[in-house]
This record gives structure tokens, C-alpha cells and sequence, in this order.
């Protein structure tokens, strides 16, 4: 997918934060967006969105898990009541970053937690922020978006 230059300077921004380490939780927590049932709260590079981007928001599922959401998906009269899901995630990732679907899981999901182990390669849930970070920028260099 090409993306525009627009998309490839929020890659950019996204990286930047990543590499800062200065994230909204206490524990950063590459198994979920957002959790702040136990003591302090965890989460993932999905979940700082919000705190990157201002065109992000969180919403929480019946069940309690945190997902991060376009606002204007939020709001979206067509998705109005829907759930937010890891389906809505990945539509709004995908467009907002000019990602295709493949890179969405591979960058914001441990490997094989979300579509099974044969379909995902990449870092497990026990990745640090530091090896998220890394591979962002690597994929980031693959693509062109940086010079390395």
C-alpha cells in the first residue's frame, strides 16, 4: 500500500514516542491495549495512541478491555452501538497509517495471540517496549519511511 506523507510522519511520531519510553502506564504490557483492572495500569503501542495522536480515542467493551478507536469511527452513525474490536482497530490502524492488514498484526499484536501462530511471525507478548520500538523502526526502514 503507498502510503501518503502524512501517514508516514505519524509512523514517524509514533516511533519517536515509543523510543522516549515516557508512556501513559505504569507497565508497558505488549498483551493488550490497555488494562487498568489490577494495581496501576499496563498496555501496548495500540494503546498510546490516544496519547500520541489527538484523532484517537479509548473505548471500553462490555467485558472491560480498552481499545483504541478513531474518534470519527467513535462517532460514525453506521457504528453507532457497534463494539469496538480488534476488527475496528485494524480498519481504523489501516487507515490512519496507510497499513495493510498484515503489518497491523505483525506491529501492534504479539505473534499468534490474535489470529493463531500460523498466521502471525513476530515479537510474543512478553515483548519489551524497547523491542517494539525496534521493530517499528525496522519495519520503518524496510519501507523507506526512514534513512538509515
Amino acid at each position: 500500500m503507498k502510503r501518503t506523507k502524512i501517514q508516514e510522519e505519524r509512523l514517524s511520531k509514533l516511533l519517536d514516542h515509543m523510543k522516549k519510553g515516557k508512556l501513559s502506564v505504569k507497565e508497558f504490557n505488549f498483551g493488550t491495549f490497555r488494562d487498568d483492572t489490577i494495581c496501576g495500569t499496563s498496555g501496548c503501542m495500540g494503546g498510546e495512541l490516544p496519547v500520541v495522536f489527538t484523532e484517537w480515542t479509548l473505548s471500553r467493551y462490555k467485558t472491560g478491555a480498552w481499545y483504541p478507536i478513531l474518534k470519527e469511527t467513535k462517532d460514525d452513525p453506521e457504528r453507532l452501538g457497534m463494539a469496538p474490536s480488534n476488527t475496528t482497530f485494524i480498519d481504523d490502524a489501516a487507515k490512519f497509517f496507510g497499513l495493510e492488514r498484515d503489518e497491523i498484526t505483525r506491529l501492534f499484536y504479539p505473534s499468534g495471540g490474535l489470529f493463531g501462530p500460523d498466521e502471525q511471525v513476530g515479537l510474543g507478548d512478553e515483548a519489551t517496549r524497547k523491542e517494539v520500538a525496534d521493530q517499528l523502526e525496522r519495519f520503518l526502514i524496510e519501507e523507506k519511511v526512514l534513512n538509515h
